[in-house]
């Protein structure tokens, strides 16, 4: 289905949601979810009020863009919504093929995306199912959490907040304290030394 500039596929706005209500969790069980608006050219989310443009059918979804638009209302919003001029030209500058060729790429990026998420839930419903026939404890545990694990992968892939745990980045010493300390020891050293001589 070919993309207009008042118009997204409607599979892409199904797994598309909001990125930064995406991570609420007093919004029920699926936030930051988009409704489009402003005769087409747009995308709003009730759950931040962030607003995104739809430029030549391909959402504009940065945070930074949505914040942009946020106390804007609705019926405010400029139709059509102001493009970028460097992008504007580099899309003026595609031939009719190429752009063709963006839009097949486009839908089907967005069918691929379907497919792998359709595949990890029926590996978890398939492992679920086969972890159920064994008498061993451990093997079902395992199988658990491995289906837990391929479910909240597809979750993922679709925008839903998980509860994989968010690596850190590993803690580095403070150099500094430990030169300070290393200095205040020489002194106490000196300054003792110097006591036990008087």
């Amino acid at each position: 289905m070919a993309t207009t500039p008042t118009q997204i596929d409607p599979k892409l706005l199904d797994i598309l949601r909001c990125p930064v209500a995406v991570h609420y969790t007093d919004k029920g069980d699926d936030p930051g979810t988009l409704e489009i608006v402003g005769e087409g050219y747009w995308l709003y989310c009730a759950d931040s009020g962030y607003k995104y443009p739809i430029i030549n059918g391909i959402p504009k979804m940065l945070i930074e863009e949505g914040e942009k638009w946020k106390d804007t209302d609705v019926n405010d919003l400029p139709v059509p919504p102001p493009n970028e001029p460097a992008y504007a030209v580099a899309e003026e500058a595609l031939s009719p093929e190429m752009q063709e060729l963006a839009t097949k790429l486009t839908e089907s990026a967005s069918e691929t995306r379907e497919d792998v998420i359709e595949r990890l839930r029926n590996a978890a419903a398939g492992i679920t199912s086969v972890a159920g026939d064994t008498s061993s404890d451990a093997l079902k545990q395992r199988s658990a959490d491995l289906a837990r694990g391929l479910e909240e992968a597809a979750d993922m892939l679709e925008g839903k907040p998980t509860s994989i745990p968010v690596p850190q980045p590993p803690t580095r010493p403070n150099y500094t304290l430990i030169v300070v300390m290393f200095v205040l020891g020489i002194f106490a050293g000196i300054w003792m030394r110097s006591s036990s001589n008087d």
